[in-house]
């Protein structure tokens, strides 16, 4: 709360929260500043969520995509397509930090790396789904089986 961090080559996917941003919480008067950073398939208020509105973050080549609600929530104009900002299927491998060979992140064109890791695993792979933990949580507890 009232700092100004900068984060950069950052995943931050398949997390939760009651409320506020699944991936991101940004609170208080702060100016924090995010590049390179994929935020993807999280859960909660948005992947990012702004909950003070003299909070200014600052976003330059991320990725948010596939979050439970919108993208940005709360007190913050969506930056996608703007300053390298974009919101594609960043193709991430089972562990949901690496990527996959064909992920549009793997060249870093135009803005260089994105995420936390490079590529680990073949696209022919099978990808990570977004799954809630109630639906996998159903599955195992199911009294027919699972499906």
């Amino acid at each position: 709360m009232d700092s100004s961090p900068s984060v950069e080559l950052a995943t931050l996917a398949f997390n939760s929260a009651a409320s506020g941003g699944g991936g991101i919480l940004i609170d208080g008067v702060s100016s924090p500043s995010f590049t390179g950073v994929i935020t993807a398939f999280n859960s909660g208020a948005g992947g990012i969520h702004v909950a003070f509105p003299f909070a200014t973050p600052a976003f330059a080549c991320c990725d948010t995509y596939g979050n439970q609600g919108d993208e940005y929530a709360g007190f913050v104009t969506d930056p996608t397509e703007s300053d390298g900002n974009v919101s594609v299927d960043p193709h991430l491998c089972a562990d949901a930090a690496d990527l996959q060979d064909c992920s549009p992140f793997v060249d870093g064109a135009p803005c260089g790396p994105i995420g936390a890791r490079g590529p680990a695993c073949k696209c022919d792979q099978v990808a990570v789904d977004a799954v809630g933990w109630g639906r996998i949580k159903a599955h195992y507890l199911d009294p027919d089986g699972p499906r």
